[in-house]
């Protein structure tokens, strides 16, 4: 069970086991870590705000070794600049959405793909060198 403290003000008791239906067909993706780097705010051709991120992960393997591997994150509009304005390198970030896979043409005549996490839902987590955790907000 955890708090949630929505932007609008509202607040709601959850239980993350059950706030999800149980669907096959459903492309979610979790991550929980520490921004790689500071988010770059731009805006796209219809003038919504895009702030592109790392979002880097930790684990330990069976050897006891660490592995860190690196999500690239995108929000937009309203999300796009409180990450933006509130994030940097080193801060703890909850995110919450989809996967998704894009080509695009590379200067050099090549064709490149990336997978990104779209973000939906975002909290805010510890900041960089900072041993409290903050308050949960939920981004919508």
């Amino acid at each position: 069970m955890y708090k949630m403290l929505y932007a609008n003000g509202k607040e709601e008791i959850k239980d993350l086991a059950h706030s999800y239906e149980l669907n096959m067909n459903r492309n979610l993706h979790i991550i929980i870590g520490r921004i790689s780097k500071d988010p770059e705010l731009r805006a796209n051709s219809t003038g919504v705000q895009v702030a592109q991120f790392g979002v880097a992960t930790n684990r330990k393997k069976s050897d006891g070794k660490e592995e860190t591997q690196f999500h690239n994150v995108v929000a937009f509009g309203k999300q796009a600049e409180i990450i933006h304005k509130f994030l940097k390198k080193g801060d703890e970030i909850y995110v919450e959405g989809r996967v998704q896979t894009r080509s695009y043409d590379h200067r050099d005549g090549t064709k490149k793909w990336m997978t990104e996490t779209i973000l939906e839902k975002f909290e805010f987590g510890r900041k960089k060198g900072d041993g409290k955790e903050s308050d949960p907000i939920e981004w919508n």
